[in-house]
């Protein structure tokens, strides 16, 4: 079940190539304006030395490790005052990548809900959470890492901003834990949030060779990789479900989350299981959300009211409009055979296991109606595909 207001689909497709064309969420502040380098370049004259202006557009070496925290410090600067430094060897975040994780989670808070307070698993020397947090948000945190120099930093970060009396890090002690001997008790806590180690070893590194990776190792793997991370933190999470709503983090890869999903179903008490994708430029991530409390019911109601088995789109009634929706469902991955001459589209999933539909356009002067059917299979996968539509029609 996917998150509210916020549905990138489970099925991959084409990778976009900026930041303007990637699935944002809808309250992102670079969704319908990217970053402007140019500009930033003459604002702040220490940023200027990593943009290089081409026909009038600025662009950053991301290859380039220093120009990667050059870019992170000039965003915060920029958009919310946040002073903000780092060691270069350390992971240094992509700020709209993180703010995008930050908007999904806050789609699940009751709009009437005082003093929201929120805990970052594992906060780097960036501390980049609970500082968007803050600052987007006005939520407080606590924030756990267990490796000193790391600690050093974010407190730095902190101090520097004038945060303490918002922002706690915490040393969690033991490798073998994730909530324990952070979460105290009697505290409650909105939602808790995660960048997890991805990887099982080195050798699986490999990553984005257009953007530089400057990381000690804590940070990019552990025993197991992600699965097991977050398998330790499901299990955990049991113990700490009356103290916290909802909790989540993000993953790096797509395969993860059918484990994690499998292990959240095996549990011995019900709970309510939420996903999505962020995808920017050429890097995607997935988001896993659950909660025990009362509170999934709502949301997954209304998902179900959200997406019925016949679905109709208004769209401008023009030559390209029906090739452009059908470059929509494939760009979503699919396979199927079409009639443009009469408006008629019949689509299955490429692996022809998961759903089928059909779809008819109707002409009515300036508009086109077009109808989606379920014909079968997984409503759900179906039901990605309608809000996938949804996104790229706006």
């Amino acid at each position: 079940m996917i998150g509210p207001s916020f549905p990138p689909p489970k099925k991959r497709r084409k990778v976009e190539q900026n930041v303007q064309d990637s699935v944002l969420h809808p309250r992102h502040p670079f969704k319908d304006s990217p970053p402007n380098f140019a500009l930033l370049a003459k604002k702040y004259e220490d940023f200027a030395s990593f943009v290089t202006i081409k026909k009038g557009r600025g662009h950053v070496n991301f290859r380039d490790a220093e120009a990667v925290r050059a870019v992170t410090k000039v965003l915060l600067k920029d958009m919310y005052g946040i002073d903000f430094d780092m060691p270069l060897h350390h992971l240094c975040p992509p700020v709209p990548q993180r703010l995008n994780y930050l908007l999904w989670v806050s789609d699940f808070l009751d709009s009437n809900q005082p003093d929201v307070r929120c805990l970052d698993i594992g906060t780097g020397a960036s501390c980049i959470f609970p500082l968007l947090g803050y600052k987007h948000f006005k939520w407080t945190w606590v924030a756990s890492e267990i490796i000193a120099e790391s600690i050093e930093s974010s407190n730095k970060n902190i101090e520097r901003n004038s945060l303490t009396e918002n922002i706690e890090v915490r040393k969690q002690i033991s490798r073998e834990h994730i909530f324990e001997g952070v979460i105290k008790p009697g505290e409650k806590f909105f939602a808790t949030v995660c960048n997890p180690p991805f990887h099982s070893s080195l050798e699986q590194t490999g990553h984005n060779k257009k953007r530089a990776l400057e990381a000690i190792a804590s940070e990019l793997v552990c025993p197991g990789g992600e699965v097991q991370f977050i398998s330790t933190m499901i299990s955990e999470s049991l113990q700490f479900s009356e103290q916290v709503i909802w909790f989540s983090t993000m993953l790096g890869k797509k395969s993860s989350l059918k484990p994690l999903k499998r292990k959240l179903n095996d549990l011995p008490q019900k709970c309510h299981v939420f996903e999505t994708e962020f995808q920017q430029g050429t890097q995607s991530r997935w988001g896993l959300m659950w909660t025990f409390q009362s509170e999934g019911s709502r949301f997954n109601k209304a998902e179900e009211k959200k997406i019925t088995r016949k679905q109709v789109f208004i769209v401008e009634n023009s030559s390209g409009a029906w090739s452009r929706f059908e470059k929509i469902c494939k760009s979503y991955g699919l396979s199927f055979t079409a009639n443009p001459m009469i408006y008629n589209l019949t689509g299955t999933e490429k692996d022809g296991n998961g759903f089928q539909f059909k779809c008819q356009g109707l002409c009515s002067g300036d508009t086109l109606a077009i109808t989606m059917t379920f014909g079968g299979g997984n409503f759900d996968l179906f039901a990605d595909l309608v809000t996938w539509i949804q996104s790229r029609l706006k």
